[in-house]
């Protein structure tokens, strides 16, 4: 991964107050992009004129007017979804007006010069205009659809009455859904018949929030039923052969939804290609601000996600991490922020479920995620967590308040829906890590793992490790298969502890060369990345070893081992110092 100078996201300084959070742009190193998304700059190119307009105005549009003008505009949705939109075509809804129903937009193509756009018009004074697709699966549906850019909508899905959680009982199981009741809906949808193609897709500045369908369905969430509506959805539906490639979600606001503010999934033979998430917000989702299901080629960037797992509405999922993978390949975590997250189980800031390849998670901020800081499940290749800050993650204790799993500053688990699995070749490395008092620090360490590297980490624990074991369905098994066996091939040293009891004697993995001092922060225990610059040059200043590829490791990393910034910006000339931040 080389530097580009096309993207460049901030990472945030935070206040991470249980309310509405706020973001401001701190120092950040500039995005390391993987080599596919050096050169694509997706989206309408800002000089490019319509070939053709077309208005619609909630209040004093007509149906039965030709639609090219503010004066002559159309009113409803269903005559936009009559038009056979072209290539340049720019449909317009007017500011300060609620639109009912849903904007279908079924094999409309522009071209690389001539995106179909949808956004918006009317004084600066005046709310974007509101899309209601109560009643609909979604809001707003492409479908077989390639060049179109939306922008500048506010999208809004509640098919139900909310209900109080203090009044929350579990909902009795039924038997069928009442006819014509929806148990899953989204705000956005982007999807392919078989054999489609839909490609080309750029969702900018759009606010999607309030996503619930009229009825729930069984789940695995804080009770057992979930109203599973989604923010956006990108899928492909099971016996299909269509694909979807080249979307791009930025600077958009997710929140309020039954189950996740976004995501991909692919039941088809093709998993969801090249998806860009950048600098958007999530907040109070159900399930996780972002699920990467299926996708080859994926990069999230200058996100931050707040509150999943929210359980302010008996709708909501109540679990969640702030985003994780699932059988994906190739995916760049960078400059995001991950807070608060809760659950009974998973609930980490971000987490590498199973069978995945080559994805890397650095730098990034996790703030009080109650499940943990860093995970990483079976079937996986060379993934990594490097150049990152948790503070106070993993604070969940198995069998209070329903949790079903033990809250983890470090899980390494066999567990894929089989015997115990991997992974293969993990690595974690130059991470910044604060635990404060009151919260037990634990590590789950598979004995199936083989390949681990765990080097250069600042583990600033202010109590002792606890070795827990892995709470997932294969830990019974693993525990009898494995009795008495440890990971493979580990690499475990130069970290540095606060204490020198820091790790367990029962570890099942030993550090070879553990470091005990106190990294002298700025200001351990606040939420500012600047707090954790550390001050103890002797100790940490050119300390940390020289990352390399894993004893019998022919892959590496994603773009590399070797990282050429820290978590500000700040280069590495050397021997990088060790956990996240290069002292100057």
């Amino acid at each position: 991964m080389g530097n580009s100078g096309g993207l460049r996201i901030a990472a945030a300084t935070l206040s991470l107050a249980c309310g509405f959070f706020a973001a401001s742009p701190a120092q950040a190193a500039p995005a390391q992009l993987p080599e596919w998304a050096q050169s694509y700059r997706p989206g309408l190119p800002e000089s490019q004129k319509a070939r053709r307009q077309f208005y619609v105005d909630g209040e004093a549009g007509d149906d039965s007017r030709n639609g090219n003008a503010p004066e002559t505009a159309w009113k409803t949705l269903e005559r936009v979804n009559r038009e056979p939109f072209r290539a340049g075509d720019h449909l317009l809804f007017k500011k300060g007006c609620r639109f009912m129903g849903a904007i279908v937009l079924d094999a409309v193509t522009g071209s690389p010069g001539a995106f179909v756009r949808v956004g918006a018009y009317g004084t600066d004074d005046r709310p974007s205009p509101v899309i209601d697709g109560k009643g609909n699966a979604a809001a707003v549906r492409l479908i077989d659809s390639a060049y179109v850019q939306i922008e500048e909508l506010e999208i809004v899905n509640d098919h139900g009455e909310p209900k109080p959680v203090a009044d929350a009982v579990v909902p009795k199981t039924k038997e069928k859904d009442e006819k014509g009741r929806r148990t899953e809906c989204a705000g956005v949808e982007l999807t392919v018949r078989d054999h489609g193609v839909l490609q080309h897709v750029y969702l900018k500045r759009l606010y999607v929030h309030d996503i619930f369908p009229a009825e729930d369905s069984p789940s695995e969430g804080r009770i057992n039923r979930t109203h599973y509506g989604y923010g956006i959805r990108i899928a492909t539906s099971e016996n299909r052969k269509g694909t979807v490639k080249n979307v791009v979600v930025e600077e958009c606001r997710i929140e309020n939804t039954g189950h996740f503010g976004m995501v991909t999934s692919s039941a088809g033979e093709n998993p969801i290609q090249n998806v860009m998430v950048l600098n958007n917000r999530f907040d109070r989702t159900g399930g996780s601000g972002f699920l990467a299901s299926r996708i080859l080629n994926g990069l999230v960037l200058g996100n931050v996600i707040n509150r999943s797992g929210s359980f302010d509405d008996a709708r909501k999922h109540g679990r969640g991490s702030g985003s994780w993978t699932f059988a994906a390949e190739n995916v760049l975590y960078e400059n995001n922020t991950f807070m608060n997250a809760k659950g009974k189980g998973d609930s980490a800031g971000v987490h590498i479920d199973f069978s995945c390849r080559d994805v890397v998670v650095q730098r990034n901020l996790s703030c009080n995620n109650e499940g943990g800081f860093m995970e990483v499940l079976g079937n996986n290749y060379n993934c990594a967590y490097r150049y990152n800050i948790s503070v106070n993650d993993g604070a969940r204790i198995k069998g209070v308040d329903g949790a079903a799993q033990e809250g983890k500053t470090l899980f390494v688990s066999g567990h894929c829906m089989q015997a115990p699995f991997g992974p293969f070749n993990s690595y974690f490395y130059n991470n910044t890590i604060y635990v404060a008092e009151g919260i037990n620090p634990k590590f789950a360490i598979t004995h199936s793992a083989e390949g681990l590297l765990i080097a250069n980490n600042i583990f600033h624990l202010l109590a002792d490790v606890k070795q827990v074991e892995g709470d997932q369905p294969t830990a019974k098994m693993e525990k009898k298969k494995n009795k008495g066996q440890k990971a493979k091939n580990v690499v475990f040293r130069n970290n540095v502890y606060t204490r020198e009891s820091t790790l367990p004697s029962d570890l099942v993995i030993d550090d070879e060369g553990k470091i005990i001092a106190d990294p002298l922060y700025a200001n351990p225990g606040g939420l500012d990345p600047k707090d954790y610059i550390p001050g103890n040059r002797q100790v940490i200043k050119d300390a940390g070893i020289i990352i390399q590829k894993l004893p019998g490791d022919q892959r590496g990393l994603m773009g590399g081992v070797r990282v050429e910034r820290d978590f500000f910006g700040n280069p590495i000339v050397g021997r990088p110092d060790i956990g996240a931040i290069e002292i100057n």
